[in-house]
């Protein structure tokens, strides 16, 4: 069931999330609650170039641009970092409409 959730969150990545369950997830996620990951640190960062703007959805996501790199790398925290399973996909459901698909596609993959 996990398994299917997460690659649920793949499917029409560039397209807004459907799935009802996964919006409500991501709705009520709360990215600033950093007792919820184990490195508060690396999800600040996150959390500071989200509000700076991140790479919008929409635009090409291009790993070869160390500032799209960096970017990714720092969602992929967000997603490495969290303390359980439950954590790391509500934030996966946060981050489904709300960054860039391809950034999106490429730190959860990897994640």
């Amino acid at each position: 069931e996990k398994q299917q959730n997460l690659l649920q969150l793949f499917v029409n990545a560039p397209q807004q999330n459907y799935n009802q369950q996964q919006q409500q997830l991501g709705n009520s996620f709360d990215l600033y609650n950093v007792n919820n990951f184990n490195n508060d640190y690396a999800v600040k960062q996150f959390q500071y170039a989200y509000k700076q703007g991140l790479l919008p959805r929409g635009q090409v996501f291009n790993y070869n641009n160390p500032n799209h790199l960096k970017q990714a790398i720092q969602l992929f925290d967000v997603f490495y970092f969290a303390k359980d399973y439950n954590t790391f996909y509500q934030a996966a459901c946060w981050a489904r409409d709300r960054v860039n698909e391809g950034q999106f596609v490429y730190a959860l993959s990897v994640a």
